[in-house]
C-alpha cells in the first residue's frame, strides 16, 4: 500500500492581537489588544530581568509592529515581580509562527506563549 504525505508550514500570523497563553511547565498569559496596549499576567519568567519567577512577573505597555525581523516590539511602561517594581523597558519578538519566546541571554531560562484565539 503507498501512502502520500504531505507537510503543511505552520500558519504565518500576520497580526499579534489575542490572547497568547504560556506553555509546557511555563505560566502566565499576554493579551494583546487592537486598541495598542497589552497585558503580561501570572508569568513564570521576567523576560525584563531574564529570569525564573513563582508565576507572579506582571507587566503592561504598549505595542508597535514593524516590517524588520523581529517584527514586535513591546514597551513595557509598568511591571511588577513579586510586587516589587521592575524598570521599563522595549522587547522585539517575533510572533508571526503563532508562538512569542522570551528568553535570557545565556538560553537557560525562558518562557512561550502560543495564541489561543
Amino acid at each position: 500500500m503507498l501512502g502520500l504525505a504531505s507537510c503543511t508550514p505552520a500558519p504565518h500570523v500576520t497580526s499579534p492581537v489575542g490572547v497568547w497563553e504560556a506553555v509546557g511547565d511555563d505560566n502566565g498569559t499576554l493579551t494583546i489588544n487592537r486598541d495598542g496596549t497589552f497585558t503580561m499576567s501570572d508569568a513564570s519568567f521576567n523576560p525584563l530581568q531574564y529570569r525564573d519567577t513563582q508565576d507572579n512577573f506582571r507587566g503592561s505597555g504598549v505595542w508597535e509592529t514593524f516590517s524588520d525581523d523581529p517584527p514586535l516590539v513591546l514597551r513595557f511602561d509598568e511591571a511588577t515581580n513579586d510586587g516589587f517594581p521592575v524598570d521599563p523597558a522595549d522587547l522585539q519578538v517575533d510572533f508571526t509562527s503563532g508562538s512569542i519566546r522570551f528568553e535570557d541571554p545565556e538560553l537557560t531560562a525562558s518562557i512561550e506563549f502560543r495564541l489561543t484565539d
